[in-house]
């Protein structure tokens, strides 16, 4: 790629020209840019046209520059105008009482468009309120010239001419009173379109022509007011004339808007770092001034009486033309030379970083070169990966900016400035993303080909893994460490020698010792005679590869004997060789003295479980006893007790029957009293005998179908059901293990509980249910029923324990006791839950698989 010398400054076309300040100098990228985004703003799309072109950045700022201050300059000639009608100053409208005043509306539009040229010239902040503002500035100026016209044009006055201030009449050059020149209102409108296709972004082909014309005009303007051609701006006195500071004004505004245009407009040529822009700029100057200056001496030499004649002053033009424009090719000959020449080094310069750049980019570390002053000048592919910037990012910026520690990272490349060169310098690299990679630098100086220092080469090694490696090394370690000290055993490391190597803080303690006074002495030291001849033996079962488990004794500091229990293990290294042992000691005081308590305790355990036994056989001869005794009862309750129970029924039925004529209505409810009261008392009997037999009995386990089980006790109690509005609902119920008999009793039980509270109900609804939780089988049965206060819930299932009256429902109070003993004997549970007036419901839960009996 192409690199040119302009101003001492290599320039690449390629690369991307930032809209820096004026004074600052812009940042070059290399040959690979980002593509704008499709709405780039002002800055980036400048920056992009400047980089196709290959523009010189500094001419670029210059020109800006002369742009915004041409703006001004408008700008202050548009308000001294209209500070001279305000303040009554004809010298400030004309700058000559004999020339015509700049009018009113024309200094209005001056001022607009001065200020819209400033605000339309980039300055590296362009904000979209910048742009708006920009387009209102030329939208005013346009319209002020069309107004104009179309005021020439149509012969008719809009009112706009004398709106702010009235203008007499018989005003110099002045056909209409406040109205502007024509060709001023048509300059007005060019350039009103012209700065509105550049705010707009408008290729400089739209721009440039009209801004071309208010250029010449307003040349034309000027050299007529210099040589006295009053037919250059007066119009033969059938217009108004246009003054001489409109015409400096649209002078200023046309060359500030051509510098200031896109890429194809003047500044291509102006700002051209090539040959061609480097001519255009010196012969231009040339060109626009001589024709100028010198017809100009030759008129004030003939007025000032030099020479008298027309021909002595066109020969004298003719010679200085032919001797200024000779001396300006001269000049202009011996630039381009030495522009030549600067191409060719620069050319030379070209193939040598060309090579330079092939050098770095073919490392795989980050590489840099820094400026004296701590700027990047140039990086390679890897330093972009490292910090996730571009190469154009990076270039111009500080080095330090992109480390962890940006101090230690410039006291580093100062570092290299002061001794020469750094190795091994540790720093960590900050990404883009906020990544962070560390790296060690190696760095030195590099020299130009006056060996004076250019500025440092950098090259970075990237040490994440082996820092990882170190720090996981270290984290074992320090495991291994916190393993070892937290371990209650003693450690000991032991050479082939004997000689001890290493002993933690546990083995120490426990002889007394500082870990320091027991390393380096042989084992036999801290034994006793006996022990420590035993020593060598053990070595030679270690070298053969014997790891043993055994007591030995130590000698404490204090003279006392230590118990341990020692595990040895050998080592050996890679060759098999025998490098030592590694054994873990255990204190045995603690379990020496346990084993002595123990032998006590066992001692004192057998008279113990003597007496016990002893005791137990009594007891067990007593329960067998009692047992006797309450089958002995059973017996007597089930047929000493009835007979007379019967037998005070029968009498009482006798009596009723038999009597009834002679016994009156008090004598018969007593009557009914006496035999109800028996009937009671044989249930309650029944009650209790089945409930002590609960106990007693033999299960029967088995596989029970407590689906049909349940219907089947439906249809048993089916009698006690007639006449009512019940629902009875029997969902699916998993089988279930136990015996048949007592499970009978159960479903019995709660379903005639559920049938007796539920009466007061219409309609009564019952149901029957089931759900696996986790190991169990929970079955339940549900009623709308008289329901029950859950503070008395645990009297529900003891014997003889009622919530309600003996006149409220019927029952003796044994039923739900019995359920629980079943259950119980089934390895189950029972519980219940319940609202007052709003049901209740009984739950038992079964294994789901086989248990003993309980």
């Amino acid at each position: 790629m192409e690199q040119l010398v302009t101003r001492g400054a290599v320039v690449k076309p390629s690369a991307a020209i930032a809209d820096a300040p004026p004074g600052q100098p812009a940042s070059t990228g290399g040959p690979e840019q980002r593509p704008p985004p499709w709405r780039e703003d002002r800055r980036t799309a400048g920056a992009a046209a400047q980089a196709m072109i290959g523009l010189d950045t500094h001419l670029v700022q210059l020109y800006r520059r002369y742009a915004r201050l041409a703006g001004i300059g408008a700008a202050v000639l548009g308000a001294m105008a209209l500070l001279g009608w305000i303040a009554g100053v004809p010298l400030l409208t004309s700058l000559n009482p004999a020339w015509v005043s700049m009018k009113v509306n024309t200094a209005v539009a001056v001022l607009a468009a001065g200020i819209g040229l400033v605000l339309a010239t980039p300055n590296g902040n362009d904000q979209p309120a910048r742009a708006a503002a920009v387009r209102v500035c030329a939208g005013f100026v346009a319209a002020i010239g069309f107004a104009t016209l179309a005021e020439y044009v149509f012969g008719q006055g809009f009112g706009i001419d004398q709106l702010l201030i009235v203008e007499p009449a018989g005003a110099v050059g002045t056909m209409v009173p406040g109205r502007m020149a024509p060709a001023t209102a048509g300059s007005f409108a060019l350039f009103g379109l012209a700065l509105l296709a550049h705010v707009t972004r408008r290729s400089g082909l739209v721009s440039t022509p009209p801004t071309l014309l208010v250029l010449l005009y307003s040349m034309l303007v000027v050299t007529g007011y210099l040589f006295g051609a009053t037919e250059l701006y007066s119009f033969a006195g059938r217009f108004t004339s246009v003054a001489f500071p409109t015409a400096l004004a649209f002078l200023l505004l046309s060359t500030g808007l051509l510098v200031i245009g896109s890429e194809r407009g003047v500044l291509r040529w102006l700002a051209s770092p090539r040959s061609g822009g480097v001519i255009l700029r010196r012969l231009l100057p040339v060109i626009v001034c001589v024709p100028v200056l010198i017809p100009w001496l030759r008129l004030q030499g003939q007025a000032a009486g030099m020479f008298s004649t027309a021909e002595f002053g066109a020969a004298v033009v003719a010679v200085a033309n032919v001797i200024l424009l000779s001396c300006v090719l001269l000049w202009a000959a011996e630039q381009l030379d030495r522009s030549d020449a600067a191409r060719l080094r620069g050319e030379a310069s070209r193939v040598a970083a060309q090579y330079a750049r092939s050098l770095i980019e073919a490392s795989l570390d980050p590489l840099v070169t820094i400026s004296p002053q701590g700027k990047i000048t140039d990086v390679n592919k890897a330093t972009e990966d490292a910090t996730g910037r571009s190469r154009s990012e990076l270039i111009g910026t500080d080095f330090a900016d992109y480390f962890t520690e940006p101090e230690r990272a410039s006291a580093g490349y100062k570092q290299v400035f002061s001794a020469g060169s750094v190795i091994d310098y540790p720093l960590a690299i900050r990404h883009a993303s906020g990544r962070v990679t560390d790296v060690l630098y190696n760095a030195s100086v590099y020299r130009d080909e006056k060996a004076e220092i250019a500025g440092v080469f950098a090259a970075a090694r990237d040490i994440t893994e082996r820092k990882r490696a170190e720090d996981q090394l270290r984290a074992s370690e320090q495991r291994y460490r916190t393993l070892v000290d937290a371990i209650n055993d003693g450690l000991m490391l032991v050479d082939e020698n004997t000689i001890i190597t290493y002993v933690n803080a546990n083995f120490a303690q426990m002889l007394g010792y500082a870990e320091a006074e027991i390393v380096g002495h042989p084992t036999p030291e801290f034994m006793d005679e006996a022990t420590g001849r035993l020593i060598p033996a053990a070595v030679e079962r270690r070298k053969a590869g014997i790891a043993e488990r055994y007591e030995i004794a130590w000698v404490r500091r204090d003279g006392r004997r230590l118990p341990t229990m020692l595990s040895a293990r050998p080592i050996f290294d890679q060759e098999r060789h025998y490098r030592g042992s590694l054994s873990v000691v255990t204190d045995l005081t603690e379990a020496k003295r346990a084993e002595r308590e123990l032998e006590r305790y066992r001692q004192h355990l057998e008279e113990l479980v003597e007496t016990r036994t002893a005791d137990l056989s009594k007891a067990n001869a007593l329960l067998e006893a009692a047992n006797k005794e309450l089958e002995a009862f059973s017996y007597s309750v089930s047929h000493d007790l009835r007979a007379p129970l019967r037998a005070i029924d029968g009498f009482s039925r006798i009596l009723l029957e038999d009597y009834a004529d002679k016994l009156d209505a008090e004598g018969q409810r007593v009557a009914n009293v006496v035999r109800d009261s028996a009937q009671k008392m044989n249930r309650l009997i029944d009650d209790i005998l089945a409930f002590s037999r609960v106990g007693r009995v033999e299960m029967e386990r088995g596989k029970i179908d407590m689906d049909a089980l349940a219907h089947a006790v439906l249809r048993d109690l089916a009698p006690l059901t007639a006449g009512r509005k019940l629902s009875v609902e029997i969902k699916p119920l998993p089988p279930a293990l136990g015996d048949l008999a007592m499970m009978e009793r159960v479903w019995t039980n709660l379903l005639d509980n559920a049938i007796k509270f539920t009466g007061p109900k219409e309609p009564a609804i019952i149901e029957f249910g089931a759900r696996t939780e986790g190991k169990e089988i929970v079955y339940y049965v549900r009623d709308n029923g008289v329901g029950f206060d859950m503070q008395y819930v645990e009297k529900l299932f003891g014997v003889f324990q009622r919530l309600h009256g003996v006149e409220e429902f019927p029952g003796t109070g044994i039923g739900l006791a019995i359920v629980k003993r079943i259950i119980a004997r089934h390895g189950g549970r029972v519980w219940a839950e319940g609202k007052v007036n709003e049901g209740a419901t009984f739950y038992f839960a079964l294994p789901a698989q086989e248990k003993a009996d309980g």
